[in-house]
């Protein structure tokens, strides 16, 4: 039964919106032609717009805004719709981009610059890895199967860096000084070397060597080659210690 004044649709007319509406379709999803542009229109904050990829019928993954004002690329690991979650997310407000499970990059990564590294920080840059309270973060290396090469990494603590080598802590610097085969170096000393089994050795040159050094300060140290002598800038003068 027809309301009253109500208008019916002919056979025509509906063919004709069903035509229009596939040209629009056409014209937007079309991959010739010119530029084409598709809207999603979220009606408020709280809610999506998104596209979805499914594999028979499965969740695989989808990207748009969920809820928030940030811009999601989100995975399904089970093939559930309410097992989504984040691989990245870029905030709106700041265009920061944030890699939820990390970032593998097969070539050059540039931060600032066009890279001509693995890594490349240009301009003013700064590597920063934040860590709570009495944690330590790592820069470890790996060799080129991605196996620990000799357990070399450079750890920071509270304390300051700490650089590993195969055979355990090499050289940790603190606020106070730098220790060499000891982890508390003495806060009295810059430089603590410890060791029992192997020698500082200073620099070794001959006597034309030392003169050619300008402006030596005193308190400067050496091994003259040409004299055999260890010797000290005292005075504004060289003298032997021994």
């Amino acid at each position: 039964m027809r309301a009253r004044g109500a208008t019916v649709a002919t056979e025509e007319d509906i063919l004709n919106r069903l035509n229009s509406l596939l040209a629009a379709y056409d014209g937007v999803l079309s991959v010739s032609g010119n530029s084409k542009l598709l809207t999603l229109d979220r009606g408020g904050s709280g809610d999506t717009a998104a596209v979805v990829i499914q594999q028979g019928g499965a969740e695989r993954w989808r990207l748009g805004q969920f809820g928030a004002d940030a811009f999601a690329l989100q995975r399904s690991p089970t093939g559930a719709a309410v097992d989504y979650t984040d691989v990245l997310s870029v905030s709106r407000s700041t265009g920061f981009a944030t890699f939820a499970a990390g970032l593998s990059v097969g070539g050059f990564l540039g931060v600032g610059v066009a890279p001509s590294a693995a890594l490349h920080v240009g301009g003013s840059g700064r590597i920063r890895n934040d860590f709570l309270a009495n944690a330590v973060t790592s820069v470890v290396f790996h060799d080129s199967v991605g196996q620990l090469w000799r357990n070399d990494q450079i750890r920071y603590s509270a304390g300051g860096p700490i650089f590993h080598s195969s055979a355990g802590e090499a050289m940790r610097v603190t606020a106070t000084g730098v220790g060499i085969g000891t982890s508390s170096p003495n806060a009295a000393a810059a430089l603590d070397i410890t060791s029992t089994a192997r020698g500082f050795l200073p620099p070794r040159m001959t006597t034309a060597q030392r003169d050619a050094i300008g402006s030596p300060p005193n308190g400067l140290v050496l091994y003259n080659s040409s004299t055999n002598k260890l010797q000290v800038r005292a005075g504004g003068a060289w003298t032997d210690l021994h």
